[in-house]
This record gives structure tokens, C-alpha cells and sequence, in this order.
């Protein structure tokens, strides 16, 4: 049923979501859970799976697990009730960020250099950085209008898309020395 439920989306939800659907299932599941049917499926294989599943992995990886199987149960098992299901609570960690300048400092004469500042200055995600080409600045514009992502070890480049529709845009004003690094 799980199967199902990616094949069914694999055209609507982006291929990162798939894929990362698909490690779910084939990595992180039991066998044992995998072979019980929908219809012989109860709260206590539930429970049991993310007990397990608890063991092994972060509180976020098993809410993540559960929230792919769920919808499945309450779509074809309406007579199953989920309400005692506990999953792991998640505890926001405080985290201490370095300052930008000191981010600058790290990756000044890095490889990572461009991609870095890009990403501060600008905040552009790792498949945008990834998709642009220098055909997409000129005159001090940059045109956000391709993703590159990895799926299942290949790289795919999808043009016109991106994570959001707000997230194909133009960016102004880009800065003379970041110009200069993308030439």
C-alpha cells in the first residue's frame, strides 16, 4: 500500500519528496511491518513499528516514517483508530550560529566560496546554486530559474522549476565581486 501511495504521487510531488519516500520505506521499515497486509494491519503493529523504529532512529526520522503511513491508514483503514500512536517528542536543540563575517572569513579562497556568499547574500538553496550557469547574470541581474538535484545517484536539472513558485525570481543589485567570481 505504501509502494502504491508513492506511485500514485510520483508525478505531483517533486523527486527529492519521492525519493526520500522511498529510503523510508526500503531502508527504515521492518521487513516484518512491510509484510502485513493493510487489511490484517492493527494499532499494536503500529505501535510496535515505531517503537522500533524509535530505537534506531532521531524522533524527526520516525515522525517523518509515521507521516508517510498514516494518511494510507486513515484512507483504507478508517476503522483503525491512530489517536494512541505516541510518537518521539522532538527537543528544539539551541543552536549557536556564526556570524556571517566569521562565514565569510571561513570560506574566503574556498571552493565552497561563491556558493557560500550566494547563499548568504542572497539566500539561494543548494539546487539553486547548483542549476545556475553564466548565461543567468547579466547586467547585474541573476535569474533563479533552474534546479540541479540528486535522486537515487542521478542528477537531475529541471529548468523552469524550483522548490516554490516564488522561487523562480530575479535577484538585483548582485554585487560587483560576486559578478566577478561567476565570470
Amino acid at each position: 500500500a505504501v509502494q502504491q501511495y508513492i506511485n500514485e504521487r510520483c508525478n505531483v510531488l517533486s523527486p527529492a519528496s519521492i525519493d526520500r519516500y522511498q529510503r523510508t520505506l526500503d531502508c527504515q521499515f521492518s521487513d516484518d511491518f512491510k509484510q502485513i497486509r493493510l487489511d490484517k494491519l492493527t494499532e499494536h503493529h503500529i505501535k510496535k513499528e515505531v517503537n522500533t523504529l524509535a530505537g534506531k532512529y532521531s524522533p524527526k526520522t520516525v515522525k517523518n516514517a509515521y507521516r508517510l503511513v498514516a494518511p494510507i491508514i486513515q484512507k483504507y483503514r478508517r476503522d483503525l483508530y491512530l489517536g494512541d500512536v505516541q510518537i518521539p517528542k522532538i527537543y528544539q536543540q539551541k543552536k549557536i550560529y556564526p556570524t556571517p563575517q566569521e562565514i565569510i572569513e571561513l570560506f574566503k579562497g574556498d571552493r565552497m566560496e561563491l556558493e557560500v556568499l550566494l547563499a548568504l547574500l542572497y539566500g539561494l538553496r543548494k539546487e539553486e546554486i547548483r542549476g545556475l550557469k553564466k548565461s543567468d547574470i547579466r547586467n547585474g541581474i541573476l535569474t533563479i530559474n533552474r534546479v540541479k538535484i540528486d535522486v537515487q545517484k542521478e542528477t537531475i536539472v529541471k529548468e523552469n522549476s524550483a522548490k516554490t513558485e516564488n522561487s523562480l525570481r530575479q535577484i538585483y543589485n548582485i554585487q560587483p565581486f560576486i559578478m566577478d567570481m561567476i565570470n
